[in-house]
């Protein structure tokens, strides 16, 4: 048995700030958490903060190959288009850039990721991680004529990490409201039936301008991308509004981005969890929001309402980095003393877990759980600086 102790120790909900030891198994399977009077003696002993490992909820390691291709502050519908034009290199150029992008990961504390996957093409470099993955198997298309194509395309591509990766949950899930006509929600509707979904929500303004009023920058989007697009907008209402009832089957649904939602949208949703039984994550990545278009979502409102947040970094086309430590410190930034260090560390970690069903052997020091055994060092005050480092000592 190990016995670990620090200056604080994050269980994965609640931050301890007294005199507690972490119990370790030899294969590194939690124990239990005491108090340090019952813990024995041959305790390790060390300055920092012990915490689970980090869950990335939401990135795209496909595109780690665009760090920096695009600039920032583009806005949302340009962007799209550039990302769209620019995913084509070589083979060997792609797998490098995913292979440094898991190195940067697994440096800064992250133990499992939910990763959008367009194609097979991440499945070589995931082989050789630790990290555990659940692969979103993204679809999209705004064509309905194009529905059954795509999703059978998508059906074999969630075969390949299957066969690949039995270990991984590999689920089809749809990008974008912008970006899926009706008869391809129906299909997704199917194909999903209760597993994990996740998908792009309210990024931009655009997207509400478009199910709202039918007008806006994504009737330029395409048109640039020749793109034929089903009698689907406008619906009168907000994108999430518009879509959500779409997707009632899924028990766990991940809503990422969320910049421009609203009081009432939030409230729609909490019906809607309500009447499906289902549970819903906000997945924040406010790195990449500022990136595209120097926006932050409203952490305020979602936190008021009730809302259960997880964090994410999104790509290296949207984020200098995929480093959590990065996300954490850039929320504490934007919102300064309305976000705790408990709170975000709960999003990083058990709320991330639960969102991709990994929460049973993830996310907290819980006994017989595996999530790994972090250490952060340097914070100023329960604040994540440029100082800040983590490391895996368990």
């Amino acid at each position: 048995m190990r016995r670990i102790a620090a200056d604080m120790i994050f269980d994965g909900k609640q931050l301890h700030q007294n005199a507690m030891v972490l119990l370790l198994h030899d294969d590194g399977r939690i124990a239990d958490l005491v108090p340090a009077a019952e813990a024995g003696g041959d305790v390790e002993f060390f300055n920092g903060l012990l915490m689970p490992g980090m869950v990335n909820a939401h990135c795209h390691l496909e595109l780690s190959h665009m760090r920096g291709i695009i600039p920032p502050h583009t806005g949302m519908v340009p962007f799209l288009v550039q990302v769209s034009r620019q995913r084509k290199v070589e083979q060997e150029t792609i797998e490098q850039a995913m292979r440094d992008a898991i190195v940067e990961l697994e440096n800064s504390g992250v133990v499992a990721v939910g990763d959008i996957c367009n194609t097979v093409d991440s499945i070589p470099v995931k082989a050789a991680s630790n990290i555990r993955w659940h692969n979103f198997i993204e679809v999209f298309a705004s064509d309905g004529k194009m529905a059954a194509a795509r999703m059978h395309a998508a059906l074999q591509v969630q075969q390949q990490f299957r066969t690949a990766f039995p270990q991984h949950a590999a689920t089809v899930t749809p990008h974008a409201p912008y970006s899926i006509s009706p008869p391809l929600f129906i299909l997704l509707q199917a194909a999903i039936g209760d597993a994990v979904a996740t998908m792009h929500n309210q990024e931009s303004a655009a997207e509400n301008e478009l199910f709202m009023q039918g007008s806006g920058d994504f009737l330029q989007l395409y048109r640039q991308l020749n793109n034929q697009i089903d009698p689907f907008w406008p619906s009168g209402k907000s994108s999430l509004q518009t879509w959500l009832p779409a997707l009632p089957k899924p028990k766990r649904l991940m809503l990422v981005h969320n910049v421009h939602i609203s009081e009432a949208d939030i409230h729609f949703a909490q019906q809607h969890a309500a009447q499906h039984q289902q549970q819903h994550y906000y997945c924040l990545c406010i790195r990449a929001n500022q990136y595209i278009q120097n926006k932050v979502p409203p952490l305020g409102l979602l936190r008021d309402k009730g809302c259960t947040m997880v964090i994410g970094t999104d790509s290296l086309a949207s984020n200098h980095s995929l480093n959590m430590l990065h996300e954490l410190q850039a929320l504490q930034l934007a919102f300064g003393k309305d976000v705790t260090l408990e709170a975000l560390l709960r999003w990083a970690t058990f709320n991330g877990a639960a969102a991709l069903d990994m929460d049973a052997t993830l996310g907290s020091f819980e006994p017989n759980k595996k999530p790994g055994v972090m250490l952060m060092k340097q914070l100023q005050d329960h604040a994540i600086v440029s100082e800040t480092t983590i490391q895996r000592i368990a």
